[in-house]
C-alpha cells in the first residue's frame, strides 16, 4: 500500500516560502499573536529567553539485559520460548505459539501480536514511513466500550516502571472503528489508485473494522533525566542522531502492542554547560533559510519546540544528549491538473543545533 495521491500532490512542491514565526509565550502581546498569525507552542523545559546556559548530558544505551523481561509483555498462560540465534549476539528473541513475538536489542524493545500485523501496522505510520505525528489532527474523541483509557495507560505503566524508563507527557487515542476507518482510506492499492484517478468519487477504503479491532493507542516521551528526547532519527555528517520513543496498544484482550527506541541509562555526574543561541536569533536562522526563496505556495512555522537530540558517533555506546529547537513548518500545496483543483498539507520538522546555530538535515 502506499499514498500515491499525497505523493503526486508532492511533485508540485518545488520551492519553498517562509512566514515569520513566533513563541506564544506571556512576553508576546495580542498585537503581536495577530500579526504573525500562527500558532506557537512552546514545550521547552527551560524557556529560552531566561537562561543563557543549557547543560549537556551524557549516557550509554541501555543493555539487553536490563530490558529483556519477557514475563511483562506476553499474555499469562503464554508458551513463549526464547529462540536461539548463534548470528545475533546484540539481540535476543522471544515468540509463542500464538505469534507473538518480543525482540530486544540495546535501547529497545519491540513487542508485537499477530493482530498488530493484521489490523495496525500499515496504519500507523506515514508517506515517509515514520510513526505519525498527526494523530491529534485525524482522530476524533471516542470511547472503548470494551477496555478504559485508564487500563490501557495502566498496563503501559506498569511496563515502564518495571523497565525503569524515564517518560513524560503519555497521549491516548481511541483507536474506533471510525478512527481506523479514517487511516485506512489514506492507503490505496495500485488498482483503486487507478479508479480514483478516474474518478476520485471512487477513493476506497481499505477494508471494514469491527469492534474487536477497537483499542487505545498510548503514546509517550522519552526523557534522559527531566529533558524530553527528540523522537526521530538522522544521519547527517560524522554525527548520528538517535530518536527516542515509547508507543504501546491495548484492546480488551490486553497489550497488542509495545514499542521503545532510544532508551539510555543517563550519568548522574555534573554535566557540561554550553552557551546556546537565543530563540530570536534561531528565528532568524530560519527566516534567512528561505528568504532568497519565492513560491506561491505558503509556508508556515506552526511552533517551535526546545528539545534534546541523543547524539552518537556511531561506534561507542556512549551519548551526548544536546539541546536543540524543533520548528514544525507546514505548507499547503494547491496543484490544477484537468481542470481539477486538488490541495494537500505537507508538513516538517527543521532542527537547529542550539550549541553552534547549525541545521540538522
Amino acid at each position: 500500500m502506499c499514498v500515491k495521491l499525497k505523493n503526486m500532490l508532492l511533485l508540485a512542491l518545488v520551492v519553498f516560502g517562509c512566514t515569520s514565526c513566533g513563541v506564544a509565550n506571556e512576553a508576546m502581546d495580542e498585537e503581536e499573536i495577530e500579526n504573525n498569525n500562527v500558532v506557537i507552542q512552546d514545550h521547552s523545559t527551560e524557556k529560552p529567553g531566561e537562561v543563557s546556559k543549557y547543560k549537556v548530558f551524557r549516557g550509554e544505551i541501555r543493555g539487553i539485559n536490563t530490558l529483556a523481561k519477557p514475563q511483562i509483555y506476553f499474555p499469562a498462560g503464554s508458551d513463549y520460548r526464547q529462540l536461539e540465534d548463534e548470528t545475533e549476539e546484540e539481540e535476543s528473541t522471544w515468540e509463542d505459539k500464538e505469534n507473538n513475538y518480543l525482540i530486544v536489542e540495546p535501547g529497545s524493545v519491540r513487542y508485537t501480536t499477530q493482530q498488530f500485523y493484521d489490523t495496525y501496522e500499515t496504519l500507523l505510520y506515514d508517506k515517509k514511513g515514520k510513526f505519525r505525528e498527526n494523530f491529534d489532527e485525524i482522530f476524533e474523541k471516542g470511547s472503548i466500550t470494551d477496555v478504559s483509557e485508564e487500563r490501557a495507560i495502566e498496563t503501559v505503566n506498569d511496563i515502564i516502571e518495571k523497565n525503569n524508563f524515564s517518560i513524560k507527557d503519555t497521549k491516548t487515542y481511541s483507536l474506533t472503528k471510525d478512527n481506523l476507518t479514517k487511516l485506512s482510506k489514506m492507503f490505496m492499492s495500485d488498482q483503486e489508485y487507478k479508479e480514483y484517478m478516474k474518478d476520485p468519487a471512487n477513493e476506497p477504503m481499505k477494508r471494514d473494522f469491527v469492534k474487536r479491532d477497537e483499542g487505545y493507542l498510548v503514546v509517550m516521551s522519552v526523557c534522559a533525566g527531566e529533558n524530553v528526547l527528540y523522537h526521530n532519527d538522522y544521519d547527517y555528517g560524522e554525527r548520528f542522531y538517535c530518536g527516542s520513543y515509547i508507543w504501546a496498544i491495548v484492546n480488551k484482550e490486553g497489550l497488542v502492542t509495545f514499542q521503545a527506541s532510544g532508551i539510555y541509562n543517563v550519568d548522574s555526574s555534573e554535566p557540561e554547560e554550553i552557551e546556546v543561541l537565543s530563540l530570536e536569533n534561531a528565528k532568524q536562522a530560519m527566516n534567512q533559510k528561505f528568504e532568497n526563496i519565492i513560491s506561491t505556495d505558503k509556508v508556515e512555522c506552526k511552533e517551535i519546540q526546545q528539545s534534546y537530540l541523543a547524539v552518537s558517533d556511531g561506534k561507542s555506546e556512549t551519548v551526548s544528549f544536546i539541546p536543540v529547537y524543533v520548528f514544525l513548518i507546514e505548507q499547503k500545496i494547491n496543484d490544477s491538473k484537468g481542470g481539477k483543483r486538488l490541495e494537500a498539507v505537507e508538513t516538517m520538522s527543521l532542527i537547529l543545533d542550539m550549541e553552534n546555530g547549525k541545521w540538522i538535515e
